[in-house]
């Protein structure tokens, strides 16, 4: 409902229907002459003094102000008109023929002659040159004021200079006048204008920051509000691992949930680039994360070079433990599931390496440089010391006791004694001194049955084949043990995936590690990509319950900050460059 209440801005009802009654049809005249379209002249009319409505008692003087507002609409609508015809590339340029208005324009040429057109003139103007007083030495009568039939030579020299413009403007003025105005009630501009203005203007303003506001949030993702990788049936070995990417989200970010894997991955750079990476594997196979705990525990290997600090994989694949590659007081644990970090006292300060955990993820074995080998209880906090700095460490399957191989001797017998201690308080047992470069393999060493520790023989990597050998743990057992495992390259225990059926990975640290059956060498699954992958680990009690199958695309988190930052500038960056050419042809 229309209301004759003033406007927000002061301009009552009546003053504005007075000055639309008396300027509109003049006005849509005006933007006739230049659009051509009566349509287009009425809409240009009526957005002109619309906008003067809302403007109200801030306009002084209403009618230059409407002709500057339609002048300015009407050479936006040619603009447009224009582009719009540029940018239709593929329509084929029609034959020009002359429309209705052309050929009224022509006929009105036509019709008007020099005399006519003069006669016009003299007839709109208030004085004419043969009108005038005869001069005062003329003699003779007066002559007549009446206009005369036709230009003296003179003026017909000039009419010939200047009339030919003068008629095409008195012709275009004719056909201007001649269009039928209609003039709308006021009431229905009203009703358009019944709302504020300041909807109206704010109104794009909202819709851009919305739009803005998508993109942005486009940008930003994937997994702008990382959650946990949602538990799947099962854990599943992938038959093939992704490569190295520099996007894969921190697990501190976003948790990866428990991991079936871990492992290094890359090769030598700077930190803050990440391109050497202890990535581990989610349960489902296919959620990758990188543990940045152990980036920054690590030091630099050589000078422009980074390395990450140890990391070991707990049983259950919860939780990792990582070491230094500096000096340090203690050892990091790091909770998968959360993200979270939780630091323990170690027993000196040196290099850490943690070497083994226990089956039921409450103890850990670690050796701090080269000074001694502890024990950590995590439900304390406390560490034991074993004995002096080992190299290799292995619980067994009931957790009671744990091998521990030594450093040589001597440099002449370069032999490693491996030793089982008994941690309930009983007397250590040491076993047959393996032999040159034979070491105890890995914290998954000792079998699911007890009987058999696994050494791995790779003194001769690159130019004898690799051995994976079976030492009773009882000397008084003579039961033979299982056959050697060889082959051509550098060979490494994964674990167990049942009591006869270890698994291994075979490759050098440059190459790809590809992790097989022991006996019979059957692939179950293998790195992708040219990335260095070495030190690969496996949970071992998820490893006998996990299948091989495909994982499918990996997953890798959040995207990295900058790469945030860096894809919201482009985004926002983008969005101003089509705001300016859209505002430039609005202009």
């Amino acid at each position: 409902m229309v209301t004759d209440e003033p406007a927000p801005g002061g301009l009552d009802h009546e003053a504005f229907r007075s000055v639309y009654a008396a300027h509109y049809p003049p006005l849509v005249r005006l933007a006739y002459l230049t659009t051509g379209s009566l349509a287009a002249a009425e809409d240009v009319a009526q957005e002109a003094f619309i906008e003067w409505f809302r403007r109200g008692d801030q306009v002084r003087e209403p009618l230059p102000f409407l002709r500057r507002a339609v002048v300015s609409r009407c050479t936006s609508w040619v603009r447009r008109r224009r582009l719009e015809r540029r940018h239709a590339a593929e329509i084929p340029e029609p034959v020009w023929r002359p429309d209705g208005d052309t050929e009224a324009v022509r006929a009105a040429l036509h019709k008007l002659s020099p005399g006519s057109a003069r006669r016009s003139s003299c007839a709109s103007t208030s004085t004419c040159r043969r009108r005038r007083s005869p001069p005062r030495w003329a003699a003779g009568p007066a002559r007549s004021n009446r206009c005369c039939t036709g230009p003296s030579p003179r003026s017909r020299r000039t009419s010939m200079t200047h009339d030919p413009h003068a008629r095409i403007g008195t012709a275009v003025r004719s056909i201007a006048d001649e269009v039928h105005v209609a003039t709308p009630d006021p009431a229905i501009l009203l009703a358009r204008v019944a709302r504020p203005a300041r909807a109206s203007r704010w109104r794009p303003l909202l819709s851009a920051a919305g739009v803005l506001g998508v993109l942005v949030a486009a940008a930003l993702g994937p997994g702008l509000l990382a959650q946990p990788a949602a538990p799947t049936d099962g854990t599943v070995l992938p038959a093939r691992l992704a490569d190295l990417s520099l996007l894969t989200a921190p697990v501190s970010e976003a948790p990866a949930g428990p991991a079936l894997l871990t492992y290094v991955q890359g090769g030598a750079g700077p930190r803050w680039l990440h391109t050497t990476q202890t990535v581990v594997v989610g349960v489902d196979g296919h959620t990758y994360r990188r543990l940045d705990e152990a980036e920054r525990r690590g030091g630099p290997a050589e000078p422009g070079t980074w390395q990450d600090a140890p990391a070991l994989l707990a049983p259950d694949g919860t939780r990792v433990a990582v070491g230094s590659v500096g000096a340090a007081r203690d050892v990091a644990v790091v909770d998968l599931r959360t993200g979270r970090t939780r630091t323990h006292p170690t027993a000196s300060t040196g290099i850490v390496r943690p070497l083994a955990w226990s089956p039921d993820g409450t103890r850990l074995v670690y050796t701090t440089g080269d000074t001694d080998t502890a024990l950590l209880d995590l439900t304390t906090g406390t560490s034991t010391t074993l004995g002096p700095a080992a190299l290799a460490a292995a619980f067994a399957p009931d957790g009671r006791r744990v091998a521990v191989q030594g450093t040589p001797e001597t440099e002449v017998e370069p032999q490693r004694t491996v030793r089982v201690i008994d941690l309930t308080g009983g007397e250590a047992v040491e076993l047959a001194a393996p032999g040159f470069g034979v070491l105890v393999a890995g914290p998954n060493a000792w079998s699911p049955d007890g009987r058999w520790l696994a050494l791995a023989d790779n003194a001769g990597a690159g130019k004898l084949e690799g051995r994976l050998t079976f030492l009773p743990t009882d000397p008084a057992d003579r039961t033979p043990p299982p056959a050697p495992v060889s082959t051509a390259q550098e060979i490494a225990l994964v674990g167990w995936a049942g009591p006869d059926r270890p698994l291994i990975t075979q490759g050098g640290a440059t190459s790809h590690r590809t992790i097989v059956e022991a006996f019979d060498l059957r692939r179950l699954s293998a790195v992708d990509g040219s990335s260095s992958t070495y030190d690969l680990q496996a949970a071992a009690g998820l490893l006998p319950g996990a299948r091989v199958a495909p994982a499918g695309a990996a997953e890798r988190g959040p995207w990295p900050v900058w790469l945030r930052l860096a894809a919201a500038a482009g985004v926002l960056t983008a969005a101003g460059l089509v705001w300016l050419l859209w505002s430039r042809r609005r202009r």
